[in-house]
């Protein structure tokens, strides 16, 4: 069995250490991200991230309510404003 496999490796050796180089890279470059995101810091900018992508799409569905409400409130004060005030 090792004899199969020092044969493979004599035939591609440059094209095998190529493949392994840029394996190993991916996966300390894998390794480097998970630990970043796994750590304080990175969950913190997880959970921050979260927060303002969620606060972008709420302000994007509900503006249009919300401006709604405030004609609506404005309208509803100037007609009590132009009514007769009681004692």
């Amino acid at each position: 069995m090792r004899e199969f496999f020092e044969f493979i490796m004599d035939d591609d050796d440059e094209e095998i250490g190529d493949e392994n180089a840029k394996c190993k890279v991916c996966i300390a470059g894998s390794k480097k991200v998970a630990t970043f995101v796994l750590s304080h810091v990175g969950l913190i900018s997880l959970v921050v991230g979260y927060c303002l992508i969620g606060a972008v799409i709420f302000e994007a569905l509900e503006s249009e309510h919300e401006r709604q409400v405030h004609i609506f409130l404005d309208q509803l004060f100037i007609e009590r404003s132009s009514q007769p005030q009681l004692l």
